[in-house]
């Protein structure tokens, strides 16, 4: 640090020299520019050459030459009071949340379940007999994908047979686009639904209805007997 790096202004104040502020913000802006350029590369986002700063960091000069410096062919735009721009934008939402009609999601979401083997696919230690069957479990069942865009209130819903009479459904996120099973890196347990089922009717003749309920900031998960018309749900926050 050279000298004179830190100096008092008048009675109540200091300044900083500009490399001190530098090394300060570097880490965080470092982030922010991998993260912007990763979202501009999703196949999704190719369309897209105008990014609108918002929030107190976005009316840096400093933030705002290293975008354009890191990222071309994008045109930067910074509205007036950019640093209010989110605190209202708040507001907005909590007095009218039907302002945001879809949302895209971070995470992809399923659960955890049976497959049916398959010596071409599966590793012969995964193999499990159920009912008289070999199958695979752990296996993800996946809702909805990372990066899908949802519309507010969208369902997504699977139907099964329960194979006991206390059904027990996993609920698991992540960010890889292509898991396989539950055990795979970076898939979380958010939680678990469980529902019960009729000893008085076969568990074949039974029939469970999993909902998926998406486009608010939560994610409601429903578990349905169609055949009883008994009702488990759970709900998680999706922007954790």
């Amino acid at each position: 640090m050279r000298e004179n790096a830190i100096a008092t202004k008048g009675k109540d104040k200091l300044k900083f020299d500009t490399a001190i502020v530098k090394a300060l913000f570097k880490r965080p802006i470092d982030l922010l520019m991998r993260h912007l350029k990763s979202l501009l590369a999703e196949p999704k986002m190719r369309s897209v050459h105008t990014v609108i700063l918002v929030g107190g960091f976005g009316e840096s000069p400093y933030v705002q030459r290293r975008i354009k410096s890191e990222i071309t062919g994008v045109r930067l735009i910074l509205p007036s009071e950019a640093g209010l721009a989110v605190l209202k934008g708040a507001v907005r939402f909590g007095l009218s949340p039907d302002i945001v009609s879809s949302r895209i999601l971070k995470y992809m979401y399923g659960v955890s379940g049976y497959r049916d083997f398959d010596e071409k696919k599966h590793p012969e230690e995964k193999k499990k007999l159920l009912n008289g069957e070999w199958s695979v479990p752990k296996c993800l069942n996946v809702y909805i994908r990372v990066i899908d865009e949802v519309e507010v209130n969208q369902q997504v819903i699977m139907k099964s047979i329960p194979t006991c009479e206390i059904t027990l459904t996993s609920v698991y996120r992540t960010t890889q686009e292509n898991p396989e099973y539950t055990t795979d890196p970076g898939c979380e347990l958010l939680g678990t639904i469980r529902l019960e089922c009729s000893s008085a009717i076969p568990l074949q003749h039974q029939v469970l209805e999993t909902t998926f309920m998406f486009g608010d900031t939560e994610l409601l998960v429903k578990k349905k007997n169609m055949s009883t018309g008994k009702v488990a749900y759970m709900d998680f926050e999706c922007f954790k």
